[in-house]
């Protein structure tokens, strides 16, 4: 008899529609979005628990803690090195800028310097020679000319 039964529903004149209820769609949907969130949240269980036999986070969170306070030290050290770069260059700027402002000085005094030698020559000549002094600017050695 099952026999009968079985291939009455494989023959060609079986019936092409099977019954159901009706279900609204908002409940299709609600039930659909709490099938996959069971099946994430599942999914995320396995992946944790794979994580804890594999051994992959063991001391990482040590670690962690370890490497951001070798941060802050490096970063403290390398503000303390700039600090003293920066001071160093502001002190290599402020000796430059002096000594070009005595090298400026410099060569100002040797003009004025040679200006006065050769006001002194002059005023030499108009002295008669008997009368006149032996001065630096009548010795041996001439003046030295500016570069």
């Amino acid at each position: 008899m099952r026999w009968k039964v079985f291939r009455r529903r494989l023959s060609v004149n079986s019936s092409r529609f099977s019954v159901r209820t009706h279900t609204p769609w908002p409940m299709r949907w609600a039930l659909s979005a709490l099938a996959l969130g069971f099946s994430a949240a599942l999914a995320l269980w396995a992946f944790e628990i794979g994580k804890e036999l594999s051994g992959v986070e063991v001391g990482a969170h040590e670690e962690l803690a370890k490497l951001r306070e070798e941060i802050q030290k490096v970063r403290s050290e390398r503000d303390a090195a700039q600090s003293v770069a920066n001071t160093a260059d502001s002190l290599l700027k402020t000796e430059k800028a002096t000594q070009d402002r005595l090298a400026a000085q410099v060569h100002l005094l040797e003009e004025q310097n040679l200006a006065l030698i050769k006001d002194v020559r002059f005023y030499e000549k108009l002295v008669p020679s008997k009368q006149r002094p032996a001065t630096a600017a009548t010795s041996s050695h001439p003046p030295r000319k500016a570069p």
